[in-house]
């Protein structure tokens, strides 16, 4: 399965983050090439309108052989949308998306909608304290007794099923405007996720 490392222009994710995320394709996503940068793993790919990419950041990415899709500033999508769209077209099946929160509310809100519309290729987002998976069908999860977890539906609602945890869920409908599936638990090592109807973002917060 080819995978690609998307980093978002959101708050910096840091070099120890981009260092253990490292995938077949590397698409930083307009600023996002900074961190990229700072941890000295060049992107395969750049996209954006380049607002937030400075010209030395950019400069560094074309000499490490870059592909640059630029566009316009006025557009319908969101650079992040843009540069899922690329890495699935490079053939991607596999999307690990960093730097998606910080900075603008309206832009963190935007990118977790972009994340969560129907795509080919599995999402897995990480950050310094969590990782979350959008579900469409299964996950398995490893872990340990106690270890935390979260379901939260997407875009209305979900129907769940799970295993292995605390408080078992079977078809449970999953409201947008509940908190039913926050701060769930492990019993075993292995736990299991299925969603029947919906979309589900899988929340790992980290120790």
């Amino acid at each position: 399965m080819r995978s690609a490392l998307i980093v978002a222009a959101g708050a910096a994710p840091s070099v120890a983050l981009i260092q253990s995320a490292v995938c077949d394709l590397v698409v930083a996503v307009d600023g996002g090439v900074g961190p990229l940068r700072s941890a000295g793993v060049p992107p395969t790919h750049l996209v954006g309108d380049m607002d937030s990419a400075s010209p030395e950041d950019r400069a560094w990415a074309e000499e490490h052989g870059a592909t640059v899709i630029g566009f316009p500033m006025a557009k319908d999508q969101t650079d992040l949308e843009l540069a899922l769209v690329a890495a699935e077209h490079a053939g991607a099946e596999r999307l690990l998306v960093l730097g998606v929160a910080g900075g603008r509310e309206d832009h963190s809100l935007g990118n977790w909608a972009t994340l969560c519309s129907p795509r080919s290729a599995t999402v897995e987002v990480r950050s310094a304290d969590s990782t979350a998976h959008v579900v469409r069908t299964s996950l398995a999860l490893d872990g340990q007794p106690g270890d935390m977890v979260s379901i939260v539906p997407w875009g209305g609602t979900a129907e769940v099923s799970t295993t292995g945890l605390r408080w078992p869920l079977t078809r449970a409908v999953l409201s947008p405007f509940e908190a039913l599936g926050i701060s769930n638990e492990f019993l075993e090592t292995t736990a299991g996720v299925a969603v029947h109807d919906g979309v589900a973002i899988v929340v790992r917060p980290l120790d």
